[in-house]
């Protein structure tokens, strides 16, 4: 050991370079450790929130499809997608939730005939160690998304989703006044066209061989609606016609009125038994006749006449709709109704006229709304009318929903109208039979279960 010790001296200097050595490394391992539990509490937040994502998109691609909804509007998806997130249905810890950056993303795209609902979350994971070294931040941003594929096989519940849609069904006539701007200048070459005044987004459809119908009152040249993307877009009608692309939901700027088959009863057939037997009987409803009510029956014996102003939201759940229900009395039925909207009505007001009302008492009846530049949620059943029908006076409003009467007359300037489905009500334009009307009924009936599933094709991007 002594002939070792005398090769092999211990000298100050190499302790001293082990003591460096010792307290340069120790605060290194000390980072690297700090940096993987901050990296491994990341990836676990990531994990859970893809989770979250991956059921959110899940249960929203299913809402999507059974509330019939579109690319441009999903609030229903959303609605459930949200509760798997941060809602009631979520599954993350308590601190996850809290550290969730601004709204989750909900998307929804057509690409390659397949329809794909999105959902894209942001998390902020707070750190321990990181935080305290220069030039790091407290936290680590963390994002998760999901893409489902809603009925990725060409089968005949997309056929159903696209017919389905049918922002008005009318048997007569269809008369509209204010669709553009400059009608002279129709089908001009090499001119824009002029200016698009009032915008379609849903199918409009007739049911006789014999209806007469204009596309716009100001030219017999027009055989387009436009759609609200045009009008955005400030395409003129020529450039619209041409640069439409029925496949591509950034070019839809044109449709045209279509045949289609509808049973006019079916809706009424479905509501007919909650009229109730104490009817209204005041001339001048309000919203608040209407307030967190379901059914609500006015008697026409008592007036033939009524006048409904909605001087305000009506109250109640904004997805729940609102049936008035206009029963023809014993002696008379409807003569005009009334309808002026000095606000919107938020919740889906459902205007149903009794099919009697004409056939039995000999009284064609007329229903008028006045936008007045509100919005107007709901649709308008009238089957038996006068040829006047249901006249919508726009004044820059929108009309949301469906219209299925005998006639209808759109005039007051420019106007937006938009389909919406309301839930439990048999979409507008399905041939029903006995069941598509009855209330509650899935918006697919007789369709093929979805087919979702989680995927992410190549080639399609999100914002």
């Amino acid at each position: 050991m002594k002939v070792f010790s005398r090769l092999y001296p211990r000298s100050s200097d190499q302790r001293g370079a082990s003591m460096i050595l010792t307290a340069f490394f120790i605060p290194v391992a000390v980072s690297l450790m700090g940096f993987t539990m901050d990296c491994g509490t990341a990836y676990y937040r990531y994990s859970q929130l893809q989770n979250a994502t991956d059921a959110a998109v899940l249960a929203g691609a299913n809402a999507y499809y059974n509330y019939r909804e579109s690319t441009s509007s999903h609030p229903r998806a959303d609605q459930e997608a949200a509760r798997y997130i941060s809602g009631d249905k979520n599954n993350l810890p308590a601190q996850a939730v809290a550290e969730l950056s601004g709204s989750p993303v909900y998307q929804a795209k057509i690409y390659n005939d397949t329809t794909y609902y999105h959902v894209k979350a942001t998390q902020e994971v707070s750190t321990i160690f990181l935080r305290h070294l220069p030039g790091m931040k407290e936290t680590i941003t963390v994002h998760a998304a999901s893409t489902a594929a809603i009925s990725s096989q060409k089968d005949s519940s997309v056929t159903e989703q696209k017919d389905g849609k049918q922002l008005f069904i009318f048997q007569k006539d269809l008369n509209i006044v204010n669709s553009i701007e400059n009608p002279d200048r129709v089908g001009r070459p090499n001119d824009p066209g002029g200016k698009i005044v009032t915008t379609f987004d849903g199918g409009v459809a007739y049911t006789d061989d014999h209806a007469t119908y204009n596309y716009s009152s100001q030219s017999s040249q027009l055989h387009y609606l436009f759609t609200e993307l045009a009008r955005k877009k400030g395409l003129g009608v020529n450039e619209a016609i041409a640069q439409n692309n029925p496949s591509d939901e950034n070019k839809r700027y044109t449709s045209q009125i279509t045949k289609t088959t509808y049973d006019f009863d079916a809706l009424w057939n479905s509501v007919a038994r909650h009229v109730s037997s104490n009817p209204v009987t005041d001339q001048n409803p309000n919203a608040s006749t209407f307030a967190n009510q379901q059914y609500v029956t006015f008697n026409t014996d008592r007036t033939n006449n009524i006048n409904l102003t909605i001087d305000r939201a009506i109250a109640g759940d904004s997805n729940q709709p609102v049936y008035m229900l206009i029963k023809a009395g014993e002696w008379s039925g409807l003569s005009v109704l009334n309808v002026n909207l000095n606000a919107d009505t938020r919740r889906p007001l459902i205007i149903c006229l009794d099919p009697d009302n004409a056939r039995n008492r000999n009284q064609w009846a007329q229903i008028h709304i006045n936008l007045n530049g509100h919005t107007f949620r709901g649709i308008v059943y009238a089957k038996n009318m006068s040829d006047e029908g249901v006249l919508i006076n726009a004044n820059g409003g929108t009309f949301q929903g469906s219209i299925m009467a005998k006639s209808i007359n759109l005039q007051g300037g420019a106007g937006t109208y938009r389909y919406e489905y309301f839930q439990g009500i048999s979409p507008a334009g399905q041939n029903s039979g006995s069941s598509s009307g009855n209330e509650g009924s899935n918006p697919y009936s007789g369709s093929k279960t979805p087919k979702i599933t989680l995927t992410s094709p190549e080639g399609l991007t999100w914002d």
